[in-house]
């Protein structure tokens, strides 16, 4: 009993503990916004760039993902859409489905398909090849990929208050930068099961 009292403690101190954070947090948000937003979305995608290099390279490079981080999370990301997600609160600010539906669409065909292309071109130029041709070989099936996922995550994004818009997507973006790092594994693991039966192919 002892033990248990112990962890319920524990526990309580915890939720204490994340309930603080998130009022200190929202606090700032609504003060601070962008600034927030930035430093939000730079933390995040500096986690991003972290994950897909322990999952696919053999050597972490934090100054790599520190310059992601910064450059597309915080100087990119974070400004750019929060511009957009503003724009469509004062423009259309109903979260009725068809509303919902609408603005969806429009996303993905415009600040999904440009934040791609800054994505491809970036990771390609860190990796050291060429950002253009990334771009070209690989947003096609990027964007298409992503119009199965994208679309519903922007209707629950759009239904959120405006000012937490910017920190939903990058919690999305997060996830599907996960399912993509995944996704880039399973492919180098079939490549490498082909060249090991057919030696020919190396």
């Amino acid at each position: 009993s002892m033990v248990l009292g112990r962890d319920m403690s524990i526990s309580m101190v915890g939720r204490a503990g994340l309930h603080t954070f998130a009022q200190r947090y929202d606090a700032a948000l609504n003060k601070h916004t962008i600034p927030v937003k930035m430093a939000t979305s730079g933390c995040i995608n500096f986690c991003a760039d972290t994950a897909m290099q322990c999952a696919t390279l053999d050597e972490w490079d934090p100054k790599r993902s520190a310059c992601y981080g910064f450059f597309y999370g915080a100087c990119w990301y974070a400004p750019f859409m929060h511009a957009v997600t503003t724009t469509w609160g004062r423009v259309l600010p109903s979260t009725a489905i068809p509303s919902l539906m609408f603005k969806s669409a429009v996303a993905v065909s415009t600040s999904f398909a440009v934040n791609l292309c800054f994505v491809i071109g970036g990771q390609a130029y860190m990796r050291g090849e060429e950002p253009t041709t990334a771009v070209k070989n690989g947003l096609w099936d990027a964007w298409t990929l992503g119009c199965c996922y994208h679309p519903a995550a922007n209707m629950v994004v759009y239904s959120m208050p405006v000012i937490y818009r910017v920190l939903t997507l990058n919690g999305f973006s997060f996830v599907w930068n996960c399912f993509l790092i995944r996704r880039c594994q399973l492919r180098a693991n079939e490549a490498e099961l082909e060249a090991q039966k057919d030696p020919a192919a190396r």
